[in-house]
């Protein structure tokens, strides 16, 4: 029964201390004060500050950065910088390489080139006009083989 009497004499002292501090609403509109009034305290006391009077309306960051634990958050984080840095690393090296693939391919193309005028030089220089001219200057005579060309008329 001591437990019972406690609650009961507890409860009873919160509705005394309630009642001193609440002000009739008549006289705290005539004071112009508020509803409350302090008893000679500078602070409010914990029935004053009850969560449906002084709750916080959360934003939706909030709620989203409440989802997320501290350490989940640093993993993505440095993920994504990690992931950042691949793609500006992977960005430079193939700028590299397409600079690299651009000069080879001017050589490339600058070697046909001169590959071609050699080739041209040669078949100049080895034609069989100035193979026979040279085999004249040397002395030598033409041959049935390097004569004329024949032309065999058909009826």
């Amino acid at each position: 029964m001591s437990t019972k009497r406690t609650k009961k004499t507890t409860t009873a002292r919160t509705r005394r201390r309630t009642r001193r501090r609440r002000t009739s609403t008549s006289r705290s509109k005539k004071n112009g004060s508020t509803a409350w009034r302090r008893n000679g305290t500078a602070l409010p006391g914990w029935d004053d500050l009850a969560p449906g009077k002084n709750a916080r309306v959360p934003d939706q960051e909030d709620q989203f950065l409440k989802g997320i634990s501290t350490g989940r958050f640093a993993a993505l984080l440095l993920l994504f910088a990690v992931a950042f840095t691949a793609y500006v690393g992977h960005v430079h090296a193939t700028q590299d390489l397409y600079e690299r693939v651009e000069a080879e391919r001017q050589e490339n193309q600058r070697l046909h080139l001169k590959a071609d005028r050699l080739q041209g030089e040669l078949n100049r220089a080895t034609g069989p006009r100035v193979v026979h001219e040279r085999a004249r200057e040397l002395g030598f005579q033409e041959n049935l083989s390097f004569g004329p060309t024949i032309h065999v008329e058909t009826e």
